[in-house]
């Protein structure tokens, strides 16, 4: 009992934190706890906190925010922070106890839903100043359920992937499984479908709060600086809503069996890509990518007949854990100093939130020999491109494509470079700005090796999935191309490309089957390959069109030969897709011995893709939109602008706009 009692009272000082205040000045809150919740009056928000001198001395003490600048914003204008009935700075006789306040009016023309801070309480000759946290919930932030509903978007994957482990123990009865796993995806694909409804696309970074919408903040285990801090942008937005599609159209895709086998592995990669998406702490989106790697594993385990492929596949995805496990654990002993939420200090910085101020700043010189910022971007590029399944390092991806039914394959191939592109652009470009300025060319131009190498395989494979995988991954290396260019353009031409890698596998595979099955649609699936592998090829008029254009332009500015050499991959994509076309088209009139209509999934899930790669190719710009400003905030990281780029709006603007290099 003694044992018991003691491990619960470890445990509370372990959750508790350390208190604001352990020199010579005492500062909390005059009610409640922290954060402080600052009150709306008459239109301004106002909190209030004591600040007390336990020494024997006269102190001065000044109250500080910690808002930035104009250049790298925390928080929204409108913020004074004072001592009540005088100014910011006070001298505290001894045993003297002063109340302070803060008061925020927000900005007219910004759409904010709530704000998180910090103010300091810094007296002379303290070298760790209390700090006090506080949150401020407009009237437009959601509250209740809505207000957690990216942790809802969590569990329901989760809590369907444990229902239909523990129906595969049992006898269901047919098809159980199956509506369990699209009710589960369906239902995450709406919580974001509203998520995007809620999402302020003229919300960015210079308007305070990391341009993060949605945000989700509690204390999870401060002893290790460790955060439940989830939010999205667009760039971030459109990800989990492409992981939710995804995850839908595999569910509707698959058959009853596949359900019970994949659905668990799928159901939970589903969660796992979801979290590490919207993570916002890096040990928790770590956490995540350490499931995404768990259900792979798992599903290859259920699904592969050759064992050698599988240890190739899951030491693959295994290695690309632990390069990135060490960029992040590399990053978080930056030297710069990061608050948690309610001010206490964090021994590790794991918040992108406090390392997009000023990046990564290494404690020491050398790290195993080389410069710290090297190694931390080496190991998270490396980490990134074993998940994006660009060439040399596709045998993970072919292996998703090739040895599992198409449901889970085209869940898995198309939301797997998701996690990659998530670590490069959110960790990289945020927390690692110096490290990509010093690699960008070398990004670039591995890209672009990679590219020619797909395209140079793809003119000779001869199976037909294969050439679909082959295809998805020269997408893959084009988005590097367009990462390495550090411009907007480039980042929108990533996330465009990745986004309808997807979509032309559903269309292909797709293809591939109804022809194989040949009977009455056999030419309906000739004229469905005829739009995949057009897709393919970056066609004018589909999607991978808008991603090819976007890459080449972002790139012409600084890497103009990389520019031009990427036109030439996509010449020679387009030849190989004729060829692969023809190849397997070619009988497409013939009924075989095996020949029965497609099953209407087949069908349903081949169109929506065909749909979705035709009308956003022809009308981009509901897509475009939603991720513009936060791609220009992604740019802007890694090419800070000069005094004078940064542009104030007019009055009734919603922006305060950074011009884009």
């Amino acid at each position: 009992m003694k044992a018991l009692l003691a491990l619960v009272a470890f445990l509370v000082l372990v959750l508790a934190g350390a208190p604001a205040g352990a020199g010579p000045i005492e500062a909390h809150p005059s009610q409640g706890g922290l954060p402080m919740e600052l009150v709306q009056e008459a239109g301004t928000f106002t909190g209030k906190w004591v600040v007390e001198n336990r020494s024997d001395r006269a102190v001065l003490v000044n109250l500080e925010l910690r808002d930035g600048s104009d250049l790298d914003p925390r928080l929204p204008p409108g913020f004074r922070v004072r001592f009540v009935g005088g100014d910011s700075a006070q001298t505290l006789k001894p045993g003297e106890r002063r109340e302070a306040q803060i008061e925020w009016t927000p900005p007219r023309s910004k759409r904010l839903h709530e704000v998180y801070g910090h103010v300091s309480v810094v007296a002379d000759g303290d070298a760790t100043p209390p700090v006090l946290g506080f949150h401020a919930a407009l009237g437009a932030a959601e509250s209740g359920l809505t207000g957690r509903a990216l942790s809802l978007s969590l569990l329901v994957p989760l809590l369907a992937a444990l229902a239909l482990a523990f129906l595969r123990r049992r006898d269901p009865r047919p098809g159980l499984g199956r509506w369990i796993w699209i009710g589960a995806q369906v239902a995450q694909l709406a919580l974001f479908l509203w998520a995007a409804s809620r999402f302020d696309i003229f919300h960015t970074r210079f308007a305070g709060g990391e341009g993060l919408d949605l945000v989700e903040r509690s204390r999870l285990l401060p002893s290790l600086g460790v955060e439940w801090f989830v939010g999205v942008d667009g760039v971030t937005l459109v990800l989990a809503l492409a992981a939710a599609a995804f995850g839908s159209l595999a569910a509707i895709r698959s058959d009853a069996d596949t359900a019970l086998v994949h659905g668990p592995p799928a159901l939970l990669f589903v969660a796992g890509l979801t979290g590490a998406v919207i993570s916002v702490d890096l040990l928790v989106s770590l956490a995540f990518w350490l499931v995404v790697v768990v259900a792979l594993v798992w599903a290859l385990t259920r699904g592969a007949d050759e064992r050698r492929a599988l240890r190739a596949s899951a030491l693959l995805l295994g290695l690309g854990f632990v390069l990135v496990a060490l960029a992040v654990w590399v990053i978080s002993g930056s030297a710069n100093v990061g608050y948690l939420l309610d001010g206490s200090r964090a021994p590790r910085v794991f918040s992108l939130a406090e390392l997009a101020h000023g990046g990564f700043v290494p404690r020491q010189a050398a790290l195993f020999g080389a410069h710290p910022t090297k190694l931390a971007f080496v190991a998270l590029f490396l980490g990134a491109a074993l998940t994006l399944g660009v060439s040399p390092f596709a045998a993970s991806t072919h292996a998703l494509v090739t040895r599992l039914p198409v449901g889970p394959a085209l869940l898995f191939s198309a939301g797997l470079p998701l996690l990659g592109l998530q670590a490069l652009l959110r960790v990289g470009y945020a927390a690692l700005p110096a490290g990509f300025r010093w690699a960008a060319l070398s990004v670039a131009v591995f890209g672009l090796l990679s590219a020619l190498y797909s395209v140079l395989v793809l003119l000779v494979e001869k199976d037909p999935r294969r050439f679909a995988s082959g295809s998805a991954n020269l997408a893959s290396a084009m988005a590097l191309i367009g990462i390495g260019s550090l411009t907007a353009s480039g980042v929108q031409a990533a996330v465009v490309l990745l986004l309808s890698r997807g979509l032309v596998l559903a269309v292909v595979l797709g293809a591939l089957e109804m022809k194989r099955r040949a009977g009455p649609r056999a030419s309906f699936a000739s004229a469905l390959g005829v739009l995949g592998w057009s897709a393919a090829a970056f066609a004018p008029g589909t999607l991978t069109f808008i991603g090819f254009v976007s890459g080449v332009a972002g790139a012409l500015p600084l890497l103009r030969s990389v520019a031009v050499a990427t036109a030439f991959v996509a010449v020679l994509a387009a030849a190989a897709c004729v060829r692969s076309h023809r190849a397997v088209f070619a009988d497409a009139g013939e009924r075989s011995d095996e020949a029965s209509p497609a099953p209407e999934r087949e069908l349903t899930v081949a169109v929506t893709a065909a749909l979705l790669l035709l009308g956003l190719g022809l009308a981009p710009r509901p897509l475009l939109r939603l991720i513009d400003s936060a791609c220009l905030d992604r740019a802007e990281l890694v090419n800070p602008p000069g005094a004078l780029e940064i542009v104030d709006a007019r009055p009734d603007s919603d922006l305060r706009v950074a011009s884009s290099r």
